[in-house]
């Protein structure tokens, strides 16, 4: 085959030989000139980022540990690795410090050693063991309506005046005894006026002695009948539901705190203080009340949710609501972190003696005086009922008072009708799962 035949056949062979031929030094020259292009626009871009870099500006703070919504300090600067490093260090100390109040928080509220706050009866909360209801509720009942106040008023050094049918007994032997001295060296069958008056006035002041010697003994006054919202053991529930002993149990705790606080006010005293009730800040504790809770009257029954509840959320840090108190605080679906109980203190009190208990309240737990109101009070009559508070002036205050219980520690014992009453969110336990390799991993949800 000649040239020319083959030529004409494969024509498209020999045109694109050609053109490769040619484009060879074209794009030699054409390619060239585009890196030059490219390295400029690269270098000016890069250039570009390096100065927005360089001049960028960020916000470097630290957070308030008292008031997380709230910076501590917060400067603008470009970035910058000692000051990274520098903000990073504090922040992680904050943490640290953060931290060990939560724990300090939770220590003091929940208590410890002697002071570390238990259910009155084991095995009641969050349930009962099987086939023990009705054992357990009869301990509850007894401990909440009897023993456990009782013992908290020993313990806090508080007590009654003496038996008026004691005094009675003393004062009749007391008289006969001067009765017979005077009739045996006056020779006389009848006494006199005089004498009879003389009788009466030391009869008097044995009476008074009585009442001191008694004060003498006790940190201040203080009984069941403190307590008027606690029926005698006798008229408590029969049946009472593991909501209605919660609600017991969170009443007696608020109870130890604020007793346990009285005690603590009274111990501060001077060497020049009377003993006793004489030398006390508090005097006599009139009543006691806790606040009613919003669950005490909750089914054991879980109720059916219809799909219209609304979900609380943790939200952090907790809304305060100054229509609550002068506080802010108060027990809500999305305050997920403690709850809060009132009660009201009846005192007969030394008024100066009123910051001393106001301190102790603070020392003793997470308790804020949010109302007193004062009024005259006049001993007379109490001390005719063997009531005895010394020389000081004393009034009757009426103290209202808040106290936080952190769920942090409470949720444990919760019975579920309670949780199920206060919305109480509670984390799920991590699912267990099986895995490829023949272990068995977990699944939070996420």
């Amino acid at each position: 085959m000649s040239f020319g035949t083959w030529a004409k056949s494969n024509w498209l062979i020999l045109v694109l030989s050609g053109v490769a031929v040619v484009a060879a030094p074209t794009g030699y020259y054409f390619s060239g000139k585009m890196h030059a292009k490219l390295v400029k626009d690269q270098q000016a871009k890069a250039q570009k980022d390096l100065n927005d870099f360089t001049s960028y500006q960020v916000t470097y703070s630290l957070p308030s540990v008292k008031k997380p919504d709230q910076k501590l300090y917060e400067i603008e600067a470009p970035l910058n690795k000692k000051l990274i490093d520098f903000f990073q260090v504090r922040r992680d100390s904050l943490k640290g410090e953060s931290a060990k109040v939560g724990s300090e928080a939770v220590r003091l509220n929940e208590g410890e050693g002697a002071r570390k706050r238990v259910p009155m009866e084991q095995g009641v909360f969050p349930k009962y063991r099987p086939g023990d209801k009705q054992v357990r509720q009869d301990a509850m009942r007894r401990a909440f309506h009897s023993t456990a106040h009782q013992a908290l008023m020993a313990r806090v050094g508080a007590g009654a005046p003496p038996a008026p049918g004691r005094v009675g007994d003393e004062l009749k032997q007391a008289q006969d005894t001067l009765r017979a001295a005077m009739l045996s060296q006056s020779g006389v069958q009848q006494l006199s006026t005089e004498q009879e008056a003389s009788i009466k006035e030391k009869l008097l002041a044995s009476r008074l002695n009585s009442y001191r010697r008694q004060a003498t003994t006790l940190s201040f006054y203080a009984g069941m009948n403190s307590f008027p919202d606690i029926p005698a053991f006798e008229s408590a529930i029969k049946e009472p539901t593991l909501a209605k002993m919660w609600d017991w149990q969170m009443r007696y705790w608020i109870a130890d705190d604020v007793f346990t606080a009285i005690g603590l006010a009274n111990s501060q005293r001077t060497r020049e203080d009377p003993e006793g009730v004489a030398g006390s800040a508090i005097k006599r504790v009139l009543k006691f009340v806790v606040q009613t809770s919003e669950y005490g009257d909750v089914s054991d029954e879980l109720p059916v949710l219809d799909g219209t509840e609304t979900p609380p959320t943790a939200a952090n840090p907790v809304p305060l609501d100054p229509a609550a108190s002068i506080t802010g605080r108060r027990s809500r679906p999305d305050n997920q972190f403690y709850d809060v109980r009132t009660c009201e203190l009846e005192l007969v009190v030394a008024p100066h003696r009123l910051p001393v208990f106001f301190d102790s309240l603070v020392r003793t737990n997470f308790m804020t005086v949010l109302k007193i109101d004062l009024e005259e009070y006049n001993p007379v009559d109490d001390l005719k009922e063997g009531y005895y508070y010394g020389d000081e002036h004393v009034v009757k205050a009426v103290i209202r008072i808040e106290t936080l219980w952190l769920r942090a520690w409470t949720v444990p014992y919760m019975p579920e009708s309670v949780k199920r009453a206060m919305m109480v969110l509670e984390e799920k336990p991590a699912e267990v799962v099986p895995t490829g390799d023949g272990t068995e991993g977990t699944n939070t949800g996420g």
